[in-house]
């Protein structure tokens, strides 16, 4: 089966970019008011809650990826330029990072440090530039995934199957494991644990982005089924379950390892998260630029075609007015951690079009 070239742009698709963004921006600069082992406050608890809501950031950016490249046109010799770009790009923006973010943190590297902190993305740094890791790692695979994916679809559905199961079925497994061990108040795998052991060819931990990407694909071609009503109350109740499910399970291992329970990073390769990220594409498939008498279409068309840029900008922004905020005496509070995340957000945005807008620099914003 053969695809054809996508050259309309899909609004809905729009709105999922300019959701996404907003969540990782959120998620990075929203952590305060979550310690509910500190505070066994309700509304610490409600807060959690609904953060778990971020775990689909960046899997909804693979999800995207997916349903646009696996129904348009391949041309091989432009995907290995492509892979090149990414590669380069990553290792470029990790050295622009972490040059900005030592003045902002007052810590300095010797060369070989900063060598080495480019090489393993330094946590609290650059780790955020694990995105294009794992964007590699699906575009290593995306010419048989392509090549299956137009012409032989029992090939693709059974790689689909095999990725689903030895990534987010693994994490499954492991969640299953917790819990037990929580109730049994015994220790028996360590994190993380590969139960299919060397039987499992996927145990890079981003390999659950190709499930995201392929699935991507497959809801974008389908999409005219999703588009009666009664989608929209499936959608928003699995939302709510899947939500309930991530949150309990956080607050469970919260308090199993007395720390807080990262349910957004550690919710990414699970099955709540890909049913959420799901729903978030069914239910954005109604929006046409504008509800009722409210025109989005402005802002979710600008922040959408800059999200590479705010996602790799943001970071800097929000490192350097952090330590200011903290010292206000209401920034332990929810609202004003939203707000803080959305000024960094529009401040990003205006960044990446004033920087967009000078010759070469505009390069570092184009893969």
């Amino acid at each position: 089966m053969q695809t054809n070239s996508i050259n309309e742009r899909y609004q809905f698709i729009d709105l999922l970019k300019t959701i996404a963004i907003v969540f990782v921006v959120i998620y990075h600069f929203h952590k305060e008011p979550l310690d509910f082992l500190k505070n066994p406050h309700i509304f610490k608890y409600l807060n959690y809650f609904f953060i778990s809501l971020l775990s689909t950031c960046v899997p909804i950016f693979f999800f995207i990826n997916g349903a646009l490249l696996l129904n348009k046109d391949f041309n091989l010799e432009r995907h290995i330029i492509k892979l090149i770009r990414i590669v380069v790009f990553a290792m470029l923006w990790g050295i622009i990072t972490l040059l900005l973010l030592m003045p902002i943190k007052n810590e300095y590297m010797s060369l070989l440090e900063f060598i080495k902190s480019l090489w393993i993305l330094k946590h609290q740094w650059i780790n955020h530039l694990w995105f294009f890791q794992a964007l590699v790692v699906i575009y290593l695979f995306f010419p048989l995934i392509k090549t299956a994916y137009d012409n032989n679809r029992k090939n693709l559905y059974f790689f689909l199957v095999i990725s689903f199961i030895m990534t987010l079925g693994n994490s499954l497994l492991s969640n299953c494991v917790d819990l037990f061990e929580f109730f049994t108040g015994k220790n028996y795998f360590k994190n993380n644990f590969n139960f299919f052991n060397e039987f499992n060819p996927f145990t890079n931990k981003y390999c659950y982005s190709i499930v995201y990407f392929i699935l991507g694909g497959l809801f974008l071609e389908n999409k005219n089924v999703f588009y009666d009503k009664k989608w929209v109350r499936i959608s928003v109740a699995a939302i709510v379950v899947s939500m309930v499910l991530l949150t309990t399970y956080g607050i469970l291992m919260s308090k199993k390892n007395d720390w807080l329970y990262d349910i957004v990073w550690n919710g990414y390769p699970t099955i709540p998260t890909l049913i959420m990220v799901i729903a978030f594409f069914i239910l954005s498939l109604r929006y046409e630029g504008r509800y009722k008498f409210l025109n989005l279409n402005p802002l979710i068309d600008i922040i959408s075609k800059n999200t590479l840029g705010i996602y790799l900008v943001h970071l800097i922004w929000g490192r350097l007015f952090l330590p200011y905020f903290k010292e206000l005496s209401f920034s332990q509070n929810t609202l004003p951690n939203l707000l803080y995340a959305i000024l960094i957000l529009f401040l990003s945005l205006q960044t990446v079009l004033i920087l967009r807008r000078i010759p070469i620099i505009n390069n570092l914003f184009i893969i």
